[in-house]
């Protein structure tokens, strides 16, 4: 861009010197032509021509030697844009309109230079030099009117070598200042891009930073969102725990409690218990009350059952069919096969909560007919299978107990959120036919 401006500059200063030495070529010109030529248009006749004798002076003046070396050709030229004088005759009475004509009878000295030659006259061929070529006016002495013109070629010679050398000055002067600003600029530029790089590095450098830090808040707020998704979660899952342990445990013992208490009564009533069976059934209605205020106490001490602590997982099965049939006097058939030797605590609960809520349901549901409990396991999950051999239901209650809403009870929706805070699922299947299964999947964690 710079050495662009620089060539530009230098063109420009050779124009206007060229110009320069044209403008004063031509006004010394324009001086020699009229002290030569205007006395002459002194002589024009009324029609705009020149006599005769007129044309013979000019050409005596112009076949002097002084005159020869500076002038190579004349043309005066009327009003009416005739050539009424020319060194070549053959040009006189030529008409023109130029530019250059209009503008020298408006008063102003017109000047070209020609280093190539003009091939309108045979003479200025043979010439061979560089011309200047001059429009001037010519004036009545008396009056001051613009009468003619005079057109003439003038050697150049000396000014086309004036020219050149100047020329040559001005693209050293150019080449001299353009060469030192041309380095200053490189220094300059050099610095403020080394500078621009260290910022765009540093601004790279720090665009990554907010990048990861933009990134970290996202994981941040996205950890905070979790936590309080998670958070939520655990408390509905703990009051779901709360819910399913009081409806397991004091709940359904409550409810044996209210079966045990009916069937003495009626049978009091009618007069069938002896006073031993009477003792036996207290005793009964006393364990279990005293069964219900352990749970009561579990539930409030923590929501767990510590006697399961370091019981194996078939031992937990086993419990829980065992209290079972102690508190209902009912038998259930169970099949333990192969588990797990070591799962965590929650794990024991759910389990221990699955088959009491099963064999509970089986109780008040099917009259504890054909209970029947089996825990096996593999490499990937826990299933346990609490069926019995009841009346069942209806397609449509058994449907009804696989979406387990709250107007079924919280027994099987107590049971499927254990299942579900183990991302484990619960499956029911009843019939008229068949009884009720309900079968347990639990991930092994």
């Amino acid at each position: 861009m710079v050495f662009t401006l620089m060539l530009v500059l230098g063109y420009w200063a050779n124009s206007r010197l060229e110009n320069a030495i044209l403008k004063s070529a031509g006004e010394f010109g324009a001086v020699y032509i009229e002290s030569f030529l205007e006395r002459y248009v002194q002589n024009m006749t009324p029609e705009g021509t020149l006599p005769p004798y007129v044309h013979r002076q000019i050409d005596g003046r112009m076949n002097s030697n002084v005159d020869q070396r500076q002038i190579v050709s004349v043309k005066i030229w009327n009003r009416d844009g005739i050539v009424i004088y020319s060194d070549e005759k053959a040009n006189i009475g030529l008409k023109s309109t130029s530019d250059d004509l209009a503008n020298a009878f408006a008063g102003r000295v017109v000047t070209s230079y020609e280093e190539s030659q003009n091939d309108d006259a045979d003479r200025l061929i043979e010439v061979g030099v560089p011309l200047v070529e001059i429009y001037t006016p010519l004036r009545d002495r008396d009056t001051g009117e613009i009468v003619a013109v005079g057109e003439f070629y003038q050697q150049a010679t000396s000014l086309q070598a004036e020219i050149r050398r100047l020329e040559t000055w001005t693209w050293l002067l150019v080449a001299v200042t353009a060469i030192p600003m041309l380095g200053l600029l490189h220094v300059l530029v050099r610095r403020g891009s080394k500078r621009i790089e260290a910022q765009d590095l540093q601004l790279r450098i720090q665009l990554q930073e907010a990048n990861e830090l933009a990134a970290q808040n996202a994981r941040l707020r996205r950890s905070a969102d979790k936590a309080r998704v998670d958070s939520t979660r655990t408390n509905e899952t703990l009051l779901g725990r709360i819910g399913s342990d009081l409806h397991d445990g004091p709940v359904q013992l409550l409810s044996l409690l209210i079966l045990k208490l009916g069937a003495r009564s009626g049978a009091f009533t009618d007069g069938q218990m002896t006073a031993q069976e009477r003792a036996e059934s207290d005793r009964e209605i006393i364990a279990l009350a005293e069964e219900i205020m352990t749970e009561i106490r579990t539930v409030s001490a923590g929501l767990s059952l510590p006697e399961l602590e370091h019981l194996s997982l078939a031992e937990v099965v086993n419990l829980a069919v065992n209290r079972h049939e102690n508190l209902t006097g009912t038998s259930v058939v169970t099949d333990i096969g192969t588990l797990p030797s070591s799962v965590s605590h929650p794990v024991k609960i759910c389990a221990y909560r699955i088959v009491q809520e099963g064999l509970s349901n089986a109780v008040k549901h099917a009259g504890g007919v054909g209970q029947h409990v089996a825990a096996h396991s593999n490499a990937e999950e826990i299933e346990l299978v609490v069926s019995d051999q009841g009346p069942g239901m209806s397609a449509h209650a058994a449907e009804g107990l696989k979406v387990a809403t709250a107007s079924h009870g919280l027994g099987l929706k107590g049971m499927r959120n254990r299942i579900r805070a183990f991302a484990g699922r619960l499956d029911v299947q009843s019939s008229r036919e068949g009884g009720t299964r309900i079968t347990a999947h639990i991930p092994q964690l």
